[in-house]
């Protein structure tokens, strides 16, 4: 099997399983909402903290004197969370009223696909990291709104 990028750490994917378990519990914790709230609240949540979080740890990765450190490309994961919002809110509204305790099967997905798929694409989620098969050698330049 091809890898694309560097090994996953074992800090990786307990972020990514905390990552799984926070957005699973806040769809649950918004069920009986109207859905487009819903949406727009995970979306507002799942977006403003991993920002914070990226900017607090490059601010303590400088402070100990680390220099270098890949960072998420913001844009992909708007996108790849917007996208696991969108699968989410149509499930809802397509099976609302046919599935019992619909929302406790969809914040299951969501936190067993953000938590065992996130490692997996978190190389493709890196500033820099190639878009496609033939975009080897083209690079992404770093989501830095101060730059």
């Amino acid at each position: 099997m091809r890898r694309d990028g560097p090994a996953v750490t074992p800090a990786t994917r307990l972020g990514y399983a905390a990552l799984g378990l926070i957005a699973g519990s806040l769809w649950l914790w918004n069920a009986g909402q109207p859905v487009w709230l819903h949406a727009v609240r995970m979306l507002a949540i799942l977006l403003i903290v991993p920002a914070v979080a990226q900017r607090l740890i490059a601010v303590i990765a400088r402070h100990r004197g680390h220099s270098k450190r890949q960072t998420a490309s913001v844009r992909r994961l708007v996108a790849a969370k917007g996208v696991l919002i969108i699968i989410a809110m149509t499930a809802t509204i397509l099976l609302e009223g046919h599935v019992a305790s619909l929302p406790v099967y969809v914040a299951g997905w969501l936190a067993l696909t953000i938590g065992l798929g996130g490692p997996a694409v978190h190389h493709r989620l890196l500033a820099g990291a190639p878009v496609g098969p033939h975009a080897l050698d083209e690079r992404e330049p770093a989501d830095d709104p101060a730059a």
